[in-house]
């Protein structure tokens, strides 16, 4: 049983993943006012939550990036090794992106690469770091690029922690989730109360309006996954306390996300004379995204977890990181066809469509196998890599 409760809170994070990636494809259909998609309390409603798609999958890779480091920590066991963890997130990240970034580009007409600086900044995701670049190429690049900093950063934090004393190694996990919860709240402080936003710049090629696609603007997305992981690991249980509220518990918190985002409070950076709502438009995300997790990893709302566990559902999450690479480049040239102005599903259905067959084949054809090869040869690198020991002869 207990094994099966396992199977449905791990199916249950790919279900939130779709969840997350519908999000954010519903946040990019309705950027078209020329279909009116983003008309009305409706249209607002579906830009606004898009947006915490985004927040959604940044908390679930903290959870999951963290979790084998965690369950070592708290073992006391040797941490996991940083160069085969950095390996196996390059894999993930980098093939199917490639793709993605070469065909957008060849059947996209904005994809905006107009020259091989810019390309190989796209391809290396780099655009965060120079100005002007950050929305050419894969429109949700900059979210990559913000996750890959993330992956260097935690590849960082395996090999000090590798050097410090096992029985300290819990007070370092302390301070470092504190700090990627607390980071950002300082950055976004000196920025909106404490700045001429106009005239400050950071850099020669880094302006100020870099800073919110930079690791340092989203650390309390991962630091409430990764707090999110050492949590489970310390209270991890069969038991599931209070799982007749549970249920309750995630519709309340949903209510009040669709609350908030009724009455605009979510602002954007550049929001005008909205620099409160800016300030506090990340928190009020990241508790309702690692609200939401943390119902479905404790198994507290059971009902959540096996709706979201229905297989069909799960695999639109697995094959999650295709329909975010894809979708908008899909959509926007759809939104193209003239033959299709006078409808407003058509699109929408065609565009959809297009987006789940080109990630299935991107998920199957490349991203799999590659995985799946990396898996494989770490497995095979680590089974040479023991000793091996000599039989003491039996004393007779």
């Amino acid at each position: 049983m207990v094994e099966a409760a396992e199977t449905n809170k791990h199916a249950s994070l790919d279900g939130l993943r779709a969840v997350a990636v519908t999000l954010v494809v519903l946040h990019h259909l309705a950027q078209f006012p020329a279909r009116s998609y983003a008309t009305g309390s409706v249209g607002n409603l579906l830009f606004g939550f898009g947006r915490l798609g985004v927040v959604v999958f940044m908390v679930l890779s903290g959870f999951v990036i963290w979790l084998p480091i965690a369950r070592a920590i708290a073992a006391g066991e040797p941490l996991p090794s940083p160069g085969k963890f950095l390996v196996r997130r390059l894999v993930r990240i980098f093939p199917a992106y490639w793709i993605a970034l070469v065909g957008l580009h060849a059947f996209v007409d904005d994809s905006h690469l107009n020259s091989t600086n810019e390309a190989l900044t796209h391809a290396f995701l780099l655009q965060n770091f120079q100005h002007g670049a950050v929305f050419r190429g894969i429109l949700v690049g900059w979210t990559l690029a913000i996750e890959m900093t993330f992956y260097l950063s935690v590849g960082v934090a395996i090999v000090v922690m590798s050097r410090i004393s096992v029985a300290r190694r819990p007070l370092a996990q302390r301070i470092l989730v504190a700090t990627m919860l607390l980071a950002p709240y300082a950055v976004r402080w000196w920025l909106l109360y404490h700045t001429n936003l106009d005239r400050i710049t950071v850099g020669r090629w880094w302006t100020i309006a870099a800073i919110p696609v930079a690791l340092p603007w989203w650390t309390d997305t991962f630091g409430a996954g990764m707090l999110l992981a050492a949590l489970a690991v310390r209270y991890h249980s069969g038991r599931r306390r209070g799982a007749a509220y549970g249920d309750v518990a995630l519709l309340i918190l949903v209510a009040a996300m669709l609350y908030v985002e009724t009455l605009g409070f979510f602002g954007s950076f550049d929001a005008a004379g909205s620099r409160t709502a800016a300030f506090w438009d990340m928190p009020v995300r990241v508790v309702g995204a690692a609200g939401v997790v943390l119902l479905l990893v404790g198994a507290q709302a059971p009902r959540a977890v096996r709706v979201l566990s229905v297989p069909r559902w799960c695999w639109i999450g697995t094959i999650s990181y295709g329909i975010y690479l894809w979708h908008d480049g899909i959509i926007r040239e759809v939104d193209r066809v003239r033959a299709l102005e006078s409808s407003l599903v058509l699109p929408v259905l065609i565009a959809v469509g297009l987006t789940v067959v080109v990630a299935a084949t991107s998920w199957y054809l490349v991203e799999r196998p590659l995985l799946d090869r990396v898996r494989r040869a770490q497995r095979g690198a680590a089974v040479t890599e023991q000793p091996t020991t000599i039989a003491r002869p039996s004393a007779r």
